[in-house]
């Protein structure tokens, strides 16, 4: 607990991104041009070095699929001191109807949530299901600290 690290003697610090740090935002937008596949990645922005994560945001125009889903993680690092994880921020987001949000709030699992990274990585976006749209966007927002 961050509360007993500032009042024992010695005093000690909190780690990066625990003591009131601002919060930060990547923010990017992919424009689909052609009929997508299962399978296909999208790659996104790139996570810094020492970020910790804080949320994860999708939204999405209707993507025209019939039990698609899609996950939102990263992959490994340049170093390869992160591991690839390829729903680890978002896993299964429901991309059946138009302007969907999901964020950490929307999952039972959130791997990514407080995690920091030792690298930096690339965010991507991994379609699964039979996405049919020829138009439209996905746009994805990383919240982390880094202070």
């Amino acid at each position: 607990v961050n509360a007993t690290k500032r009042i024992a003697t010695p005093a000690q610090l909190e780690l990066q991104g625990q003591a009131g740090g601002g919060v930060k935002s990547l923010y990017d937008i992919y424009t689909i041009s052609a009929d997508t596949a299962s399978g296909d990645i999208i790659e996104m922005s790139k996570i810094p070095h020492g970020a910790r994560v804080v949320d994860a945001r999708i939204v999405f125009t209707d993507l025209d699929c019939s039990g698609g889903t899609i996950d939102v993680g990263w992959e490994v690092g340049a170093a390869a001191t992160e591991a690839a994880d390829t729903d680890g921020l978002l896993a299964d987001v429901d991309v059946t109807s138009a302007g969907s949000i999901s964020s950490f709030e929307d999952q039972s699992s959130r791997p990514g949530q407080a995690k920091v990274f030792a690298e930096p990585v690339q965010a991507i976006i991994t379609l699964d299901g039979d996405c049919d749209a020829t138009s439209g966007t996905i746009s994805l927002e990383i919240l982390y600290v880094i202070d």
